[in-house]
């Protein structure tokens, strides 16, 4: 606008220049006056120049304290989230930490009892079986003992006879054969006794072998029961780290509006 105005300023000269031999017929007042009006708009021009960079420089200004508002605003609200995001981290894996622990602690609390309950059990039937084992020996040998007593009170008496013909001097041709005789028919005794003899010690061990049987069942249904019961307290503990989970993505979620809202005030506070 300046440039403008100089331009228009030098051709009102030049004209005042060529018309001066003319200048007697013209209005010297209104010439003055119009010099006067046009270095006044010269000034007001200049003066507006001067202000519009002034603005234009107070606009930079404006723009680069924008920018470095922005700059600060994003910096704190990142160390802001950074330090948040840091105290929640370490929360949540000191819960998680501590409830893990609790149900490992809980799990070998379970275990040692189980492995002692077992133990307790297992002496108990080992005991219980060995003490069956024992009386079935002892009722085994009794009957081995009776029936090798019959068969020998058998013999004896035969060999009695045989002993006293000899020495009454008869033992002759035919109580020779009758000797003979007794004896074998003794030895068919000791055999059939021998046959109910094993079929004694097979009901003596049937009878001892079911007992030892239900003792060795009484560790399986021990050892069927602990299985249930660990199964049991693994679903359990399983459900409980679900749940705990959970309950972080929960809380989390409520940290995250909590911490929005924070950090809203917080951009706040920095615009102010």
């Amino acid at each position: 606008m300046g440039v403008f105005m100089f331009k228009n300023g030098f051709l009102i000269v030049l004209t005042m220049l060529l018309m001066a031999p003319f200048a007697h017929a013209m209005d010297m007042k209104a010439i003055k006056n119009y010099q006067k009006d046009y270095l006044k708009q010269l000034k007001e021009s200049q003066q507006s120049e001067k202000e519009a960079k002034k603005n234009m420089q107070q606009a930079g200004q404006i723009q680069q304290y924008q920018e470095e508002l922005n700059r600060m605003q994003e910096q704190a609200e990142k160390k802001y989230m950074e330090n948040e995001a840091s105290k929640r981290m370490s929360y949540e894996e000191n819960y998680l930490g501590e409830r893990k622990t609790e149900r490992e602690l809980a799990r070998e609390r379970f275990l040692e009892r189980a492995r002692s309950q077992r133990s307790s059990l297992h002496d108990e039937v080992v005991g219980r079986s060995s003490a069956y084992m024992s009386a079935q020996e002892r009722e085994k040998q009794a009957i081995r003992t009776q029936y090798q007593n019959e068969v020998d009170a058998r013999l004896d008496v035969v060999y009695q006879l045989e002993e006293e013909m000899k020495r009454e001097g008869v033992y002759n041709e035919g109580n020779r054969r009758i000797i003979s005789e007794m004896f074998r028919k003794a030895h068919a005794e000791l055999a059939k006794k021998q046959k109910d003899m094993a079929v004694d010690m097979r009901e003596v061990e049937k009878k001892y072998q079911k007992s030892i049987q239900d003792q060795e069942k009484r560790l399986e249904e021990l050892d069927r029961i602990q299985a249930i019961k660990k199964a049991e307290l693994k679903n359990k503990h399983h459900k409980q780290a679900v749940s705990d989970q959970q309950k972080m993505v929960d809380e989390r979620q409520q940290w995250l509006d909590k911490t929005q809202s924070k950090l809203h005030d917080l951009q706040g506070s920095i615009h102010y």
